[in-house]
């Protein structure tokens, strides 16, 4: 057995851990975060939703897990997927924990679509194959390895490049996305009453004489309220909610891009006063962001990301 190979058998008999263990840990970790939110310092929880900004793939509870462990993450992937791209983990390196869900027999399984009913199978990729897919809530520990932890001879590009600080193209990329995703986005004065931007339902306004930063920063806000806030939640939910929502996904999209945040508040501190409260509210907006970052980078074709290849991780 290899050098190398020894080190990683070496490495999974480190401590071992149950799923009950890591739930205490994110339990634990968000704890920890409401501690610092009660006594008026959102560092951490800025840390963490930046943490989110490059884990936006990820689950909740296993970006809590990464971050716990390790905050510096950029990049992570399980030693087989690594060394399956050509890449080796640097001896002595012990893995970050995480929860992988164990699906039944069959789950991905392709299935043989019937000839002679193909046109009910749907589109030519549904004909040639259907899977099949399940939600589990039985989860075993696995381990992966940032990318920080590879042989330093040898480690990948980055999978992820900003637009050079050129936040212009990077406003009109993240237009393009949120018309693509139905919402209209135009720049006007009109009705913003001394605001930034407004959000009005499948429409935003923003201010035209914002920098190009600041025009990206406010459509990720705006942007935000619309996936987050639905008529009726517009009604019922208190206004520094709405806007300690909105304004937490513009930060962890404005800093996935490297867009600068100087006007971000210490809206953190809005947010509920139970941990049961802030795993919801951190849910809430991670998915909102995700789900515009991941409409942002689908505007580049033929762009393969790193985390499309990666296992999956979601729990």
């Amino acid at each position: 057995m290899a050098m190398q190979d020894q080190e990683h058998q070496r490495g999974k008999r480190q401590q071992e851990y149950t799923p009950e263990d890591l739930t205490t840990w994110i339990g634990n970790n968000l704890q920890t975060l409401l501690t610092d939110l009660e006594h008026h310092d959102p560092t951490r929880l800025k840390n963490y939703l930046t943490f989110a900004g490059r884990f936006h793939r990820y689950s909740p509870r296993n970006r809590l897990l990464i971050f716990q462990q390790r905050p510096d993450a950029t990049r992570v992937a399980s030693y087989p997927n690594w060394k399956k791209q050509g890449y080796q983990v640097a001896q002595g390196e012990k893995g970050i924990r995480i929860l992988v869900p164990k699906f039944p027999k069959g789950y991905r399984k392709l299935q043989a679509v019937d000839p002679e009913n193909e046109e009910a199978a749907g589109d030519e990729q549904t004909r040639q194959r259907k899977e099949v897919f399940f939600v589990t809530h039985t989860f075993s520990v696995g381990s992966v390895f940032d990318v920080s932890q590879l042989t330093p001879d040898r480690r990948p590009p980055e999978f992820f490049t900003s637009i050079e600080g050129d936040h212009e193209a990077t406003y009109q990329r993240m237009k393009q996305a949120a018309e693509a995703d139905g919402i209209k986005a135009v720049e006007s004065y009109q009705h913003l009453e001394g605001a930034r931007g407004i959000s009005a339902g499948g429409l935003i306004v923003i201010r035209p004489d914002l920098t190009p930063g600041s025009k990206a920063y406010t459509l990720a806000h705006e942007w935000g309220h619309e996936q987050i806030h639905t008529p009726e939640l517009r009604r019922l939910l208190p206004k520094e909610t709405k806007e300690g929502h909105a304004e937490a996904v513009a930060y962890v999209v404005a800093t996935h891009f490297n867009i600068p945040t100087p006007d971000a508040a210490d809206y953190l501190t809005m947010w509920g006063s139970k941990p049961n409260t802030l795993r919801r509210e951190l849910t809430v907006v991670t998915a909102a962001a995700s789900h515009i970052i991941k409409k942002v980078h689908s505007l580049e074709p033929g762009e393969q990301h790193f985390h499309d290849q990666a296992e999956p991780t979601e729990v």
